[in-house]
């Protein structure tokens, strides 16, 4: 028991040299978890209110045969995209001089494209490109993705895991905002789904800034005893 309660002691001890500088206002990490606050706000829709949209907005039968394909086509296309992504990082690294320009590349890239696809849907009035310009948009969404959790690793260092855990919490709370919000922005614009997709692009396009400004490899300890 006296050994448990070491660790957990010293555990704290760690967990708290890493939080310091969260609560001290550590730039690195407020934007990490912006900008996953971001991309998660606009990716749960595919998660959430795609079925209802496709069948309120589109007009949709759930019995159609292509309603579930066109429901799960956003998280296929999504899933591509994260291996995509992964697959450039390093030639593009390589292309550009460095890991931490390659992600904001693939960061503000994949934000400004996938807001694009989101308000490009909203002019398709057949349903099926519509829902694939969306899809394309979940495919632009995971292209941030690896850079996201790699430059949780990089930035993180030995608290890597606590870093990580904070960012995804800050994207599930943008995806619990988003669930939420929907129903309100339905009720503001006379159920109005195109109201919806506009806040989910502009959103989109917010999270760009966060990755221009952010610095995605420089060790968190680095950074803070730089500007000390």
């Amino acid at each position: 028991m006296a050994g448990r309660l070491r660790h957990f002691r010293v555990a704290g001890r760690r967990l708290g040299c890493f939080l310091l500088p969260l609560v001290q206002g550590s730039k690195q990490v407020w934007l990490l978890g912006a900008q996953y606050f971001c991309l998660s706000y606009s990716w749960y829709f595919s998660i959430t209110w795609l079925p209802t949209y496709l069948r309120e907005a589109r007009h949709m039968d759930p019995k159609d045969s292509l309603f579930p394909i066109l429901a799960g086509l956003p998280l296929f296309l999504g899933g591509i995209g994260c291996l995509f992504s992964g697959f450039i990082a390093k030639p593009l690294a390589n292309m550009l001089g460095s890991t931490g320009a390659a992600r904001r590349t693939l960061g503000c890239l994949g934000f400004l494209m996938a807001s694009s696809l989101i308000v490009l849907s909203t002019f398709l009035e057949n349903p099926i490109p519509a829902v694939i310009a969306l899809a394309f948009a979940s495919f632009s969404n995971d292209l941030v993705m690896p850079g996201s959790w790699g430059a949780c690793m990089d930035v993180g260092g030995k608290y890597a895991g606590t870093l990580s855990g904070t960012m995804n919490m800050m994207g599930n709370l943008g995806g619990a905002v988003a669930s939420a919000a929907a129903p309100y922005i339905l009720g503001w614009a006379n159920n109005d789904w195109n109201k919806v997709l506009y806040v989910a692009a502009g959103v989109y396009f917010v999270g760009t800034f966060f990755w221009l400004t952010v610095d995605p490899v420089t060790p968190l300890e680095k950074a803070e005893a730089h500007h000390a």
